[in-house]
């Protein structure tokens, strides 16, 4: 019996629209059980994603008690994974940085968001003034395996469907300090990274992972290839 790859455990967040226990709720199963909440009634597909329609659906995953959504200091490793698809016609071009998957506020934030020129991807952390950022291009009508990795004074990388597309070492945040607030992290939504509002995510979901360390290239690879064929990748 042949088995193929097994995506990489202990992801501190997952949400899977194709998980019949996350579903159409897109209920965290991650370790923590943050709450997760869908706004406005973005549409479900039984294919396992959500459409987002730019206009005010997003999705919030929440804090659990006092425990502070991941990362909880801005120096802190983690791993950013999600599949989109953008259709041909959709809203993409916006004046700031508008939220993927992101967490925080003008003084310091995590996340991959859509940059302002068309169809690219800019991963970022942002911390006390201090930005570090990676930029990779995709095309529309067609699933993207995105990862941003961060692993502090060694790399920051952002991957497309397996294969690295942008890496640098970013020095430290270490000395810029903790959060103030344990912020949610939203996904699709209108929140952006300099602190104003952007637009609205206009496109297709399927899944979000965060995890609690910096993925190496062989484990994002291994991801991909573990789920792709569920997107005919």
């Amino acid at each position: 019996m042949h088995y193929g790859p097994k995506v990489v455990s202990d992801s501190k967040v997952l949400v899977d629209a194709l998980n019949s226990k996350s579903g159409s709720a897109w209920t965290d199963l991650g370790p923590s059980s943050f709450p997760t909440t869908l706004s406005n009634s973005p549409t479900f597909s039984s294919d396992g994603y959500f459409s987002f329609d730019g206009v005010n659906e997003k999705a919030t995953i929440g804090n659990s008690g006092n425990q502070p959504a991941y990362p909880a200091d801005w120096d802190d490793n983690f791993s950013i994974e999600f599949w989109m698809y953008v259709p041909d016609g959709a809203t993409w071009t916006n004046s700031y940085v508008g939220s993927l998957v992101q967490r925080g506020s003008y003084g310091g934030s995590h996340g991959i968001g859509r940059n302002p020129t068309d169809n690219r991807i800019q991963f970022r952390c942002r911390a006390n003034g201090t930005t570090k950022s990676r930029t990779l291009d995709i095309t529309r009508d067609a699933w993207y395996h995105i990862v941003g990795t961060w692993e502090d004074d060694v790399s920051m990388a952002l991957y497309s469907n397996g294969i690295l597309g942008s890496s640098y070492d970013p020095g430290s945040l270490l000395s810029l300090g903790t959060p103030d607030t344990p912020y949610n992290w939203y996904i699709a939504s209108n929140l952006a990274f300099s602190g104003s509002q952007g637009t609205y995510y206009e496109g297709r979901l399927a899944m979000v992972r965060i995890y609690h360390k910096a993925l190496t290239a062989a484990e994002v690879l291994q991801n991909f290839n573990a789920t792709r064929g569920r997107f005919g990748v």
